[in-house]
């Protein structure tokens, strides 16, 4: 049923070959089993999102300072302890990961600087429509430089594929990347499913070979990022368990043909023998390139992989582990994308429905009260009550309850095409799937939020966060805004403005 739906949907942009038949049955799939116990109106919806989003605030208001506060351990004290319990074996875990992220920030290659350096290049990928979103005032006047007029009836100089007449999109990826023609080895603009714009460019900067990768911004790329089932790799050199997002191992196999057919790697490689590789992406093209990177570092093994706004359903645990060596992922804030797989859905699911389900206060006045917050800010607080959260607490202990008890053993009359459908649900709804790599998680300081007229400095900091603290969708009202590629852009030079480059530039081994 959810295959025909999305099919009439999508109709208009979408072919009828094989690649968009297997596209609508793995979407139309992985939909019906999200959302087949799903029995609210739209505007229940709305009021249970705004609900949520009123009760997060409430929450972080309420959290004192030494709650936000992380407590220094040092070295000395960590060797020096002695471990007699499972409280003291945690700490001793979260010391590790402490002193971990110290090494991080020893090398070159995980700075703010470098950071901040290769999101030009995975901003440079989305092309003219970005950047004039971007740059409102002057982005046409700088697209004009490098336009091309009639360019399909004239030879361009670089190796440019699926552009408009005009060339429009590699004029806003120069602009963006600020690179000469010599240095673009090639580019692709051709979108379709399964199929993701990219290009690939020299940094002489850093020494690098940089392969970037677009992210989301058609319905071909919607539909790739919701064919979401965590499948294994294809390739005999890898573990079992190392399964990642289906519609992004077709992507990034997609780039990876295509790099091969035209040898555009070795052609770089010989015109500069001593540059590494890097792949970068945001979003979509930073799960993409994700996978590519692990399908490229049997030839390439010392190249370096930047994920921008990563999806947080990409790779099983023990491939998110594997990554760390090479991947470094950003987010930005409460990121949606960062925080949505599978599960993390099916549970945001059930804290929806518990919510609309426990809440006494009309819906109209939750609509209306969400639009002043909305328009004008504050809590309304005669929303969220006292007499809410006490049934909502409730009602989680009597589910608890429920969940905790053991199953009778006696006969039921379940067919076994229910059993079946029970347990492949499971099997999709139920794999737990991670952010690769480190995790460079930017956030904006608390004071900026109130009083931002009285602070100096920066507005945006940053830390090494761990993937587990990206298990659960928050709903605040910057989960959108803080996964646009030009907001993410805007913070990490807000951070690299405010902090000297600590390491020479070097070239890769």
């Amino acid at each position: 049923m959810w295959e025909k739906r999305c099919k009439v949907l999508m109709c208009s942009c979408m072919g009828n070959d094989e690649m968009s038949r297997d596209a609508f049955k793995e979407m139309g799939k992985i939909i019906s089993l999200l959302f087949e116990d799903l029995d609210f109106v739209p505007s229940d919806i709305a009021a249970g999102l705004i609900v949520l989003n009123l009760k997060s605030q409430a929450e972080a208001e309420r959290r004192t300072p030494h709650e936000l506060q992380v407590d220094c351990v040092s070295n000395e004290n960590l060797s020096s302890h002695v471990i007699t319990n499972e409280d003291d074996f945690r700490q001793h875990l979260k010391v590790e990961a402490r002193l971990s992220s110290l090494s991080i920030q020893t090398d070159p290659w995980n700075t703010p600087q470098r950071i901040c350096h290769f999101m030009k290049f995975a901003l440079g990928s989305y092309g003219w429509p970005w950047y004039l979103v971007a740059h409102m005032k002057t982005g046409l006047c700088h697209l004009w430089e490098n336009i091309l007029c009639c360019g399909c009836c004239v030879s361009h100089p670089c190796s440019v594929e699926g552009d408009n007449c005009c060339y429009c999109n590699f004029s806003a990826l120069k602009q963006t990347v600020q690179v000469e023609n010599k240095d673009l080895f090639y580019i692709s603009f051709r979108n379709n499913v399964y199929q993701t714009p990219f290009f690939v460019a020299i940094d002489h900067s850093t020494c690098s070979i940089v392969v970037s990768i677009r992210g989301t911004m058609s319905l071909r790329d919607a539909i790739t990022d919701l064919t979401v089932e965590a499948k294994p790799f294809d390739d005999p050199d890898l573990p079992t368990n190392f399964k990642a997002h289906y519609g992004m191992i077709r992507s990034a196999k997609h780039v990876l043909d295509k790099l091969e057919t035209l040898q555009v790697l070795q052609k770089a490689k010989n015109a500069h023998p001593t540059y590494g590789l890097v792949v970068t992406g945001h979003s979509l093209g930073a799960g993409t390139a994700t996978i590519l990177s692990i399908m490229l570092r049997k030839e390439f093994p010392f190249l370096r992989c930047y994920a921008y706004s990563p999806p947080a359903g990409l790779v099983t645990f023990e491939a998110a582990v594997y990554c760390e060596e090479f991947t470094t992922s950003v987010i930005l804030g409460d990121d949606i994308v960062g925080r949505l797989s599978v599960p993390a859905f099916e549970k945001f699911k059930t804290k929806l429905q518990t919510t609309i389900k426990s809440c006494r206060t009309p819906k109209y006045r939750i609509l209306m009260g969400g639009c002043w917050h909305f328009l004008v800010g504050g809590i309304p607080r005669n929303i969220i009550s006292d007499e809410d959260s006490r049934e909502n607490s409730a009602h989680r202990s009597e589910t608890q309850l429920l969940q905790g008890t053991p199953e009778t053993n006696y006969h039921t009359y379940v067919s076994l095409a229910e059993e079946s459908h029970r347990l492949h649900r499971e099997a999709v709804t139920k794999c737990p799937m991670f952010m690769p790599g480190k995790i460079f998680h930017v956030t904006e300081r608390p004071i900026f939020q109130s009083r931002p007229d009285l602070v100096e400095g920066a507005r945006y900091e940053y830390r090494w966060a761990d993937r587990e603290e990206f298990s659960e969708i928050l709903v605040t009202p910057n989960m959108w805004t803080h996964h646009y590629p030009d907001t993410v852009w805007r913070a990490l030079l807000d951070i690299t403005n405010s902090e000297p480059e600590p390491f020479a530039v070097l070239c890769n081994s």
